[in-house]
């Protein structure tokens, strides 16, 4: 019954937005110099082929107001005299929903009285214009256009040159061949622990992101090479940003769907001139559904999260713009026993598995301008995640007992301070600091099979430092030659290792349509922390921590980028690198071939030694068509090999050597009588991992999955592939806008095999294959 009151209630909604009569909407919002932050007066603003001319100008505090733009596709066109034209592209006008805009100009260059006249900025262009290579800026729309994205960055991203999926029913990356371990998470200018769903220990990714696209900003995503502000990454950046909720009037989203049910508002504090709040929250629908006794993920198995997203934006008159935001996710997940012990054919029949993740993070911003060409600002955050794994196995008479107890609570207060200073058209400083005051507190107690007890694996509590220091330059050489340079260093309190780590870039537009750029970059990272509390109990009876001196890991990056913009929408994009690792964490046994970075998630057990080496070589293929006149397609294809050395100079695959990847993003719109009908799909094809032969007769003594060392990672899975297809009705009527949304996943239920195991059931050495089809169906309506 509640079943069908929700469905009558989702088409109700429906209907109504259908039935209402199509409007015009109010664009609005404010425009800034890239590098000051200052407001730009007279700024002429235009809705581009508008009959009439919709136009305006800014004001005195850069504000500008656009009336009764027509809904749907509008190109607006930014011009000031001194500064590059700036263009906004395909932008989609919501009838229910205000357009409000941030607009940073970028101030041309002046040569003997001149403006030069300098090509429109490419619409893949970083928002972070210390990004020399391997970097694009992302924004809203595509995280909902693109198949299989769901509204997720970390799916989305999967569809660029140079990155893969780890994973089906998981967001983690791969990129350039190197672990997911490598990603680094950023909100509002500041690091924050993995915002995802159902999170494991010592991983980037989860199994639904707990930052809700939908509440984004243009965002920055790099792969390499990174600017100098960038630091504890070996792979990516993920640079996110909140927009800002309405300042002058209240505005609704309800959302309804296989992801959850969620409720979204944002408008003006009455009693604060221009603030505004920007509120989500989000329940799983899989919850709804245990609730009512029905279990989707398998029998006896409970599945559910919860999670909110905020953004507060409180400007003064005279001491500065600040924010307050956050997010806040909750999941858990249970699989309890078979009770009726005469149906007892597999292990998780008699198992008691608990996996609950927890994560939050909340900070505050501060922006100050000291003067016409500097600006600070402040970012103040404090966040934690708590990861907890509890396992116990049934006998016949259901007494359980323990197998595993495992809880990772890691967290961090941190402070990042800059001060940007803009000398003149050619030349910009940005230099600040990032403190973070890390704790943890980190228990593993496993079963050993052997002595037949519960034993410490993993102990680790108490806090330590870790402190960031930056500086970059961008200096422009006439109108063609931009040259980023900067130094980032990074000193970790807890064993006193540090890195002084270089960075430099130099991009040439040789021609109008054509440009070559060139970066270097050292980085390094901090491993996941539980990796230095491994608890080694010597014959003696004391215990000792090996893994506590590790070094960073680090890694050079080149990268040589060439860039053909054939049309405005249209452009083709090689970039050959070259990534040089070392500090690598490996087995301390001079036999041992085991490297740290082969895992996706996790924490070692054994001890572990700096002393393991890496490449990562290989070259990217982007041929996109930016979405213009309803069609879109973005052709990714990555060849790379990536490998590594431990104590010989043998040299074996990483298990992400997948030798090559190909993606292909297309997309479609149709104007129909009564809305716009959308159509898209993906198409994956990859080399499979690889992985290192069982030994099945260990295995079967020991009662874990055993892989014979002497020969790592020299088999390889079957290829994958997979297509996904995406179905989506638009409509914008008077005061609501509405969506119905359809992503089928895997449409063609093909599985793909992702990893060997041994089967102690079956007694023998299995496949373990990735999920069938999945779709995900979904109702949203703008009010």
């Amino acid at each position: 019954m509640k079943k069908n009151l929700l469905l009558i209630f989702l088409i109700s909604l429906f209907n109504f937005a259908f039935s209402q009569n199509t409007n015009t909407q109010l664009v609005r919002g404010k425009i800034l110099d890239k590098d000051t932050k200052t407001p730009l007066i007279g700024v002429s603003v235009i809705i581009v082929n508008s009959n009439p001319l919709i136009s305006a100008a800014s004001d005195i505090d850069g504000n500008f107001r656009l009336e009764k733009v027509p809904v749907g596709r509008q190109n607006i066109k930014f011009s000031y005299l001194g500064y590059e034209d700036f263009i906004l592209p395909e932008v989609f006008i919501n009838s229910a929903k205000e357009l409000v805009l941030t607009i940073d100009l970028v101030q041309a260059v002046v040569q003997k009285d001149e403006v030069v006249i300098v090509a429109k900025r490419a619409k893949d262009k970083p928002l972070n214009e210390m990004s020399t290579v391997s970097a694009r800026t992302f924004n809203v729309e595509e995280t909902q256009r693109y198949a299989s994205s769901v509204n997720d960055v970390g799916r989305m991203a999967a569809g660029f040159a140079g990155v893969a999926p780890a994973k089906d029913n998981n967001n983690d990356i791969v990129v350039r061949g190197n672990s997911p371990v490598g990603v680094l998470w950023r909100l509002e200018g500041i690091d924050i622990p993995n915002p995802n769903h159902f999170a494991r220990r010592g991983s980037t990714g989860g199994g639904i992101s707990i930052i809700n696209a939908s509440l984004l900003d243009n965002s920055d995503f790099s792969t390499g090479a990174f600017a100098a502000e960038y630091g504890n990454a070996l792979s990516a950046v993920f640079d996110l940003k909140f927009r800002k909720g309405n300042n002058e009037k209240k505005e609704f989203t309800a959302k309804a769907g296989m992801l959850g049910l969620e409720f979204a508002t944002e408008g003006p504090f009455s009693n604060k001139k221009n603030s505004s709040y920007l509120f989500n929250y989000r329940y799983s629908t899989l919850g709804i559904l245990n609730k009512m006794g029905v279990y989707l993920v398998g029998k006896n198995v409970s599945n559910t999260y919860q999670d909110i997203n905020f953004n507060f934006s409180i400007p003064t008159a005279k001491a500065g713009i600040f924010t307050v935001f956050g997010l806040v996710g909750i999941s858990k997940e249970e699989r309890v026993i078979e009770k009726d012990t005469s149906l007892w054919k597999f292990r998780n029949d008699f198992l008691h598995y608990r996996f609950n993740t927890h994560m939050g993070a909340t900070g505050v911003t501060w922006l100050y301008t000291l003067g016409p060409k500097t600006y600070i600002k402040s970012i103040a955050m404090a966040g934690a995640s708590q990861v907890e794994y509890n396992e116990d196995t049934a006998q016949t008479n259901l007494q359980e007992s323990v197998y595993s107890r495992e809880k990772y609570l890691s967290g961090r207060y941190t402070l990042h301070t800059y001060i940007n200073h803009k000398f003149n058209a050619k030349n910009t400083l940005k230099t600040g600091v990032l403190v973070s005051n890390l704790f943890y507190n980190m228990k593993l107690n496993l079963f050993n099979r052997t002595t037949r007890i519960v034993e410490p694996r993993i102990n680790g509590k108490g806090s330590t430092n870790l402190i960031q220091p930056y500086a970059q330059l961008k200096t422009r050489i006439g109108s063609s030659l931009t040259a980023n340079i900067g130094l980032h260093a990074m000193y970790l309190t807890l064993n006193n290792t540090y890195s002084v780590e270089p960075r430099a870039g130099l991009k040439w537009d040789f021609w109008d349509n054509q440009s070559i750029s060139f970066a270097y970059g050292l980085h390094s990272q901090v491993q996941p922390l539980g990796n230095y509390f491994t608890e080694i109990t010597q014959s003696n009876g004391s215990v000792y921590y090996p893994n506590k001196n590790l070094d960073l890991t680090k890694a050079h990056h080149y990268i040589l980028s060439y860039d053909l913009r054939l049309t405005d929408n249209f452009r083709i994009k090689v970039e050959p690198y070259y990534q040089q690792l070392f500090n690598l964490p490996i087995g301390y046994d001079k036999n041992s071939t085991y490297m740290l970075l082969n895992e996706r998630d996790g924490f070692a057990r054994d001890t572990l030694v700096s002393e393991g080496k890496g490449t990562n070589k290989g070259i990217d293929l982007t041929v996109e068509k930016f979405f213009s006149k309803g069609v879109f397609f973005l052709l990714s294809c990555s060849w790379f090999d990536s490998k590594y050395q431990t104590h010989t100079a043998a040299t074996y695959n990483t298990k992400f050597n997948m030798k090559q990847t190909y993606s292909l993003l297309v997309g479609k719109e149709f104007e129909l009588k009564k809305g716009i009908l959308e159509l898209g799909s993906r198409l994956v094809y990859m080399g499979g991992y690889w992985f290192s032969p069982i030994d099945a007769n260990k295995s079967a003594e020991m009662g874990e999955t055993i892989y014979l060392q002497t020969n790592p990672y020299s088999l390889q899975m079957p290829d994958y592939w997979r297509a996904d297809l995406r179905i989506a009705y638009k409509i914008n009527r008077n005061k609501f806008a509405s969506i119905l949304a359809l992503d089928v996943q895997n449409v063609t239920a093909h599985k793909n095999v992702w990893k060997q195991d041994y089967d102690f059931d079956k007694q023998q050495i299995t496949y373990v294959y990735q999920s069938s089809i999945v779709p995900v169906i979904s109702y949203r309506i703008d009010f």
